[in-house]
C-alpha cells in the first residue's frame, strides 16, 4: 500500500541488505565448523531461510551441504538467497539519482563486486572441508560478505540519507550572566 517513490526504494534496499546479512550470518554460524549432526542443522537452516520446500523440489536428495549453501548463497532464482538480494539491491541502486560525472558510484562498484564474486564462486570447492573438518574457503567468503555488505549500507547512508547534526547543549557558566529563569550553577 505504499507509493513506489524514493522512500519505498530505500525501504526495499534496507530490507534486501538485512536479508542478505541474515543469511550470511546464518551460514557463518552453522557451516564453517564441523558438526556431527549436520543433517538436522541443514534442515533447520533451510527452514529459517524459508527455503526447505525449494530445496526438496529442486534436489530430491538427502540434505547435503553444497546444495544447501548453493541455494542460500548463490542461486539467482531463489528469492531468499544472498545473490538474489544483492541483484535486487543493485537494481535499486541503479535507479537512484546519480551525482558526479557519470562514472560508477561507490555503491554501484561495491554491489557489482559483491554480485560478481558470488556468481563466480565454486560452491563445491568452498564447501570442501580441510583435514580438520573446517571449511576455510567458505569461511573466508562469508567473512568477506559480512564485511562488504555493511560497507555498502554505510556508503548508501552516507551518500543519500540526511544525518542530524549533534545538538549543542546550552550550559550556564558561573562567570557570565544567567539565562532568564535560571539561577547560576543550574544546567
Amino acid at each position: 500500500g505504499m507509493t513506489r517513490g524514493q522512500a519505498w526504494r530505500f525501504l526495499e534496499m534496507g530490507r534486501r541488505l538485512e536479508r542478505a546479512m541474515a543469511i550470511v550470518t546464518l551460514l557463518r554460524a552453522c557451516v564453517c565448523e564441523p558438526c556431527d549432526r549436520e543433517g538436522p542443522l541443514l534442515e533447520a537452516m533451510l527452514e529459517i531461510a524459508d527455503s526447505g520446500m525449494t530445496y526438496r523440489r529442486r534436489y530430491l536428495t538427502t540434505l547435503q551441504l553444497a546444495p544447501v549453501v548453493d541455494l542460500l548463497l548463490t542461486d539467482e532464482s531463489n528469492p531468499r538467497s544472498v545473490v538474489y538480494q544483492l541483484d535486487e539491491l543493485s537494481r535499486h541502486i541503479e535507479a537512484l539519482p546519480l551525482t558526479g560525472n557519470g562514472l560508477r558510484t561507490p555503491e554501484q562498484r561495491i554491489a557489482l563486486g559483491l554480485l560478481t564474486d558470488l556468481k563466480l564462486v565454486d560452491v563445491v570447492t568452498a564447501c570442501t572441508p580441510n583435514g580438520a573438518g573446517k571449511r576455510p574457503a567458505l569461511e573466508a567468503l562469508l567473512l568477506d560478505l559480512a564485511t562488504r555488505i555493511p560497507a555498502l549500507s554505510d556508503s548508501l547512508s552516507a551518500r543519500y540519507l540526511a544525518h542530524a547534526r549533534v545538538s549543542r547543549h546550552l550550559t550556564v557558566d558561573d562567570s557570565g550572566p544567567a539565562l532568564p529563569g535560571l539561577r547560576r550553577g543550574e544546567p
